[in-house]
């Protein structure tokens, strides 16, 4: 759990501390049905800084971590709200975290957003 809650930190403080807990061959997975994928730390660190570190104000928070008892799996409801555009913007999801060696070895993301935008409410992918 620990490897979970220094990447929602990460995250929230918009750092790439985020890099130490992904095993160098990590998988990362984003959007629903998994359309991108970044295969090794190098890509990793460039979706990161084009993405989660281009958002003003993230605000992560775990709402549930669903341990697998058998293996080290855990899926974790979360929910966001951050600036991105000149919009807020709300997401809402699952992540699948794959740990193995004290390393994140691979992340996949599935989520829907809600932009609010001056009282106007559009749900996005």
């Amino acid at each position: 759990m620990e490897l979970i809650n220094t990447y929602f930190n990460s995250w929230s403080k918009q750092n790439l501390e985020i890099i130490n807990i992904f095993d160098i061959n990590a998988k990362y997975k984003v959007k629903p049905f998994n359309e991108e994928v970044y295969n090794g730390l190098d890509e990793i660190i460039k979706y990161w800084q084009n993405n989660p570190m281009k958002q003003l104000n993230p605000h992560p928070q775990i709402i549930e971590c669903f341990p697998n008892k058998t293996d080290d799996k855990y899926f974790v409801e979360f929910t966001n709200m951050f600036e991105y555009n000149n919009k807020i913007k709300h997401t809402h999801g699952m992540i699948l975290f794959k740990i193995k060696n004290n390393k994140i070895y691979e992340l996949s993301e599935f989520y829907k957003s809600q932009i609010i935008e001056l009282g106007i409410i559009g749900l996005t992918d």
